[in-house]
């Protein structure tokens, strides 16, 4: 009996060990992901930053890091999800740092990305302007002329006196031969 007792709690305390050892953070592995994130190892890092989220499922930081490489790997509709989340849970912050992106990688040429992020921010902000225009931009310099001018006429709609868009909308609809 005192042998079986042992036994048990020897095996308890190595589960509890082993689970101890093993178990981690949300921000340990949101930190590790960011680790492989700037090595270029895109799947592991958005495995740990799922994982951070399983653990966390309101952490917008992972959420806004995952949903940034599904966007560079192209995978635009898990990232206006993940954006979508990460402003849901944090506007203030998360409105300006994802536009923020979408400014710095559109100016780049990543439209398709820029327009992830502005479409993300209008999910949860319908009448942001400088989303609406900025998507607008992108999708004329992609060459899809009719979504630049649907969202440069829903920018006019709310502001009428947005230079910029009906200049944007004019040259959209002249390329468009309207």
């Amino acid at each position: 009996m005192k042998k079986r007792f042992l036994l048990t709690v020897t095996v308890i305390l190595l589960v509890v060990c082993a689970t101890t050892v093993t178990a981690q953070t949300a921000q340990e592995l949101l930190n590790r992901g960011n680790s492989y994130a700037n090595n270029g190892d895109h799947d592991r890092a958005i495995a740990d930053y799922t994982a951070a989220l399983r653990i966390q499922p309101a952490f917008a930081e992972a959420l806004f890091m995952r949903g940034s490489l599904y966007a560079i790997n192209r995978d635009f509709d898990s990232a206006v999800t993940d954006f979508t989340a990460a402003i849901r849970i944090n506007p203030d912050h998360y409105v300006k740092k994802i536009f923020d992106q979408g400014v710095e990688i559109g100016n780049m040429g990543g439209f398709d990305f820029a327009i992830a992020c502005y479409t993300s921010i209008l999910t949860i902000q319908p009448g942001n302007v400088n989303a609406l225009y900025n998507r607008s931009f992108c999708s004329y310099c992609k060459g899809d002329f009719n979504k630049s001018i649907m969202d440069s006429e829903a920018v006019l709609r709310i502001d009428p006196n947005y230079d910029d868009a009906r200049d944007l909308n004019d040259i959209a609809r002249q390329k468009r031969g309207y």
